[in-house]
């Protein structure tokens, strides 16, 4: 099964930068919407492994839904100026990473992704997957499209199965239920006073809002359960609101035939440029990144990474600070003692960057198993020692270091 990953750009970054706090490099460029984004995208193209990957974006110019409805997203705040200091690099991120960028003056992000999505039914063997955290995104889920929804605790699939179970309604019904509800974010009038609640349950039962409006006009003739549902006060408002239903239709409706050039074959996704990534990255003072993209410097040849055990990896010369002395290596092969099993090092580096994958990259950091340390630094914390400390505290632990250790209650009382 081909897969095509379809991400709703604006949505993820917008819920990274709200969801972090500021970050700045040195010189003071924003960069946490950007740092969060990557994360975001990253985690669910690692699940999905897509063939084709795309991002869209809004235009900063009016669609045909204001030509509509001049009051169509009226009132929202300006976006701050530190999240949109950050798009620029944001999107050459993406593109460095493989991503396809699309935006289309006139037209909204939302139709760019239904558009692409879409690009799955002339296929076989293909799914399109929508990653957005804006539910607007739940109309366009059908048995070749699925949403991934990005909620505030947790990420949920969205199939039809999963949408009817939530809502009561099945995906499609999605904005007829919106044209009554109407949408604040969008400033959609939708039917004044009419809510999502009762929304729903009228679409459930009359199948549409041509539905509803049928069922008005001849309630006679209705079921008893629509007929319970159209109350005198309810038929009052859909019928002075039907004008205001009609259009919030149109401005709900995502289209699917959007006017992009790029055919599923353009959209294939390659993966990282190194160069591009590791320069950007590097600008953006994102380090961790480049142990988690296994990226190499512009130019340098590709290093096989190398699970090595902790025996091989590290003499007693190599040891931070003195080497373990005759009488002291004695003891232990008296004793019959061995150090406690411990991960190689780069299992404990890839350990560590999953740990630091919310932080900037410290310049030294230190991880402790029991009495062995380990103490990176270096550019991007490329250089390691060994220390064993037999129950004595390391000279580094009192520098500015950053430690990540087992057991941190009993080091304290130490």
């Amino acid at each position: 099964m081909k897969k095509i990953l379809v991400i709703d750009g604006n949505s993820i970054i917008n819920r990274a930068f709200y969801g972090m706090r500021l970050l700045q490099t040195a010189e003071g460029r924003y960069t946490n919407a950007i740092y969060g984004m990557i994360n975001m995208i990253t985690r669910q193209a690692d699940q999905l492994h897509p063939d084709y990957a795309a991002v869209a974006f809004d235009v900063k110019a009016p669609t045909f839904r204001h030509k509509m409805y001049d009051q169509y997203k009226a009132g929202r705040h300006a976006t701050p100026p530190e999240l949109l200091s950050q798009f620029t690099d944001a999107k050459a991120c993406l593109t460095a990473m493989g991503y396809h960028v699309l935006e289309l003056p006139g037209w909204e992000a939302d139709d760019l992704q239904g558009t692409v999505a879409r690009m799955a039914k002339g296929e076989e063997n293909t799914h399109a997957y929508i990653l957005t955290g804006d539910r607007d995104l739940l109309q366009l889920i059908d048995e070749k499209t699925t949403v991934i929804l990005v909620g505030n605790k947790e990420t949920m699939q969205y199939h039809r199965g999963e949408f009817f179970e939530k809502y009561g309604i099945y995906p499609e019904q999605y904005v007829d239920a919106k044209s009554l509800m109407g949408d604040s974010s969008d400033h959609i009038p939708g039917v004044p006073g009419v809510g999502e609640k009762t929304a729903m349950k009228l679409i459930s039962l009359c199948g549409s809002l041509e539905g509803v409006y049928a069922a008005l006009e001849n309630k006679e003739n209705a079921s008893p359960e629509i007929k319970k549902a159209l109350t005198e006060g309810l038929c009052k408002k859909l019928t002075e609101g039907k004008e205001s239903a009609k259009l919030s239709y149109d401005l709900s409706k995502i289209y699917t035939n959007a006017p992009i050039t790029e055919k599923l074959e353009d959209l294939q996704f390659n993966g990282a440029r190194n160069d591009d990534l590791y320069r950007l990255f590097v600008t953006l003072e994102f380090h961790s990144f480049l142990q988690k993209f296994k990226l190499t410097p512009p130019s340098a040849p590709q290093k096989a990474e190398e699970e090595v055990a902790w025996e091989e990896a590290f003499s007693d010369d190599d040891f931070f600070g003195e080497a373990a002395t005759t009488e002291e290596t004695a003891k232990a092969e008296k004793e019959e003692w061995c150090p406690p099993a411990v991960p190689s090092q780069s299992s404990v580096k890839e350990m560590t960057w999953e740990l630091l994958d919310e932080m900037i990259l410290p310049e030294k950091l230190a991880v402790c198993f029991e009495d062995q340390w380990l103490y990176f630094y270096g550019e991007n914390l490329g250089e390691c020692k060994l220390l064993l400390t037999n129950g004595e505290l390391p000279p580094f632990l009192f520098e500015k270091t950053q430690l990540i250790c087992y057991d941190s209650k009993s080091l304290y009382h130490r």
